[in-house]
């Protein structure tokens, strides 16, 4: 114990004493200073123990982004594929998701392709670069056109 945990701990004695004599109550004084000494310890050990004890690191913040969630990434795909709704929405969303893929293929390899658009776009080639960057290519969504782009997806 360190020195003012000791000296707390006789305060609290003599004050428990001190109490129990003005009281009347005809305490055991040694009981009493056992009592109140155990429970001073019992309360000091624990709070020292983080001196020594190894504390975790602190867990990295999740971000909602599908690098952090690549099982969600590809259900999410899954879905809209699996629909096979013809809509401007539902191939929209497939262009999304496919360019949220490409962006994760990236970051593996070290690029941002906001940061080093010239680098991506060299790493994803004319064609792969073009889908990505164009919103508008997802008119032409065919799954013909779908299987190609995800070929080249997965040769980044």
């Amino acid at each position: 114990m360190s020195r003012p945990a000791i000296i707390a701990t006789v305060v609290a004695v003599i004050a428990a004493e001190a109490i129990l004599i003005a009281t009347d109550t005809g305490p055991n004084i040694w009981l009493v200073a056992a009592i109140v000494t155990l429970v001073s310890v019992a309360i000091w050990f624990p709070t020292s123990l983080g001196r020594v004890v190894a504390r975790p690191a602190p867990a990295p913040d999740r971000t909602n982004d599908s690098w952090s969630f690549p099982d969600l990434r590809t259900t999410t795909l899954r879905q809209a594929l699996a629909a096979g709704d013809k809509g401007s929405r539902h191939a929209a969303r497939i262009h999304k998701q496919l360019v949220t893929i490409v962006d994760d293929e990236l970051r593996a390899n070290g690029i941002d392709r906001s940061a080093e658009p010239d680098t991506a776009a060299q790493v994803l080639g004319p064609e792969l670069d073009r889908f990505v960057s164009d919103p508008d290519s997802v008119e032409s969504l065919t799954p013909e056109y779908l299987t190609r782009i995800v070929t080249l997806i997965e040769r980044i």
